[in-house]
């Protein structure tokens, strides 16, 4: 649309108070010893080790600015898993009582940290097709949006070679960045999931946690480096 436009709706759909709360408990308190934070004591080393890394927190606080100034989309702003409705012809998409124009890389964050962590608490052998939806997603996604950027967008330096390609590489670098902070706030802050949360066995619980916190760790370090689905293989 045009910038007149997209101003007037950016407008209409600011959302300082649920926003607060993502930037609280996403971006800000899972980094640093905050009493909103939640985990088993035999956790404490390892996130005391990710507070006292102040690389983390640095990138962590490059996201949490992405996420307070970027309005490049009106975003669902809290688009888990248990959001999403989806039958064979249809997808419904519920609660949007978070939504705002915020960076577009921040739902498709989510949605990757909950496949993610649905991953850590299944068997080694399930993690290949709970991966292959993180591909397909970003797949129809990017099909998607090239086909709208191509038939309907009123920028002129959208016609410039390679613009596209940038603006793509970036959404997905920001994706798995916000993955990243999603799946360790799951983890140590105050909203967990139940797919880690549902583990009986204490001692499998606390290693999927760990190695959660790890994940987490990584995509935020990482996000630069991983360029495309394939490469959430190797972690």
């Amino acid at each position: 649309m045009n910038g007149r436009e997209k101003k007037e709706l950016v407008g209409r759909f600011i959302n300082p108070e649920l926003c607060k709360i993502t930037e609280d408990l996403v971006f800000t308190d899972p980094f640093y010893d905050h009493e909103s934070n939640d985990f088993e004591e035999e956790l404490r080393e390892k996130v005391e080790g990710l507070w006292s890394d102040s690389v983390v927190r640095l990138e962590a606080g490059k996201l949490k600015r992405k996420f307070l100034t970027q309005a490049d989309a009106l975003l669902h702003g809290d688009l888990h898993t248990g959001s999403i409705f989806v039958k064979e012809d249809d997808t419904k998409i519920i609660d949007p009582e978070f939504a705002f124009f915020g960076p577009i890389g921040f739902d498709i964050g989510q949605f990757f940290a909950n496949i993610l962590l649905n991953s850590l608490s299944r068997p080694k052998e399930d993690h290949a097709g709970r991966l292959s939806i993180i591909s397909e997603t970003w797949r129809v996604f990017s099909s998607e949006f090239t086909k709208l950027w191509l038939e309907h967008n009123q920028e002129t330096y959208s016609t410039t070679a390679g613009y596209l390609e940038h603006i793509l590489a970036e959404i997905f670098e920001d994706s798995i960045g916000f993955a990243g902070c999603e799946i360790i706030r799951r983890t140590i802050g105050l909203a967990h999931v139940a797919d880690l949360d549902g583990i009986t066995d204490k001692t499998t619980r606390l290693k999927a946690k760990s190695e959660a916190i790890d994940l987490g760790r990584r995509l935020i370090l990482q996000r630069k480096i991983i360029k495309g689905p394939e490469q959430l293989a190797l972690y």
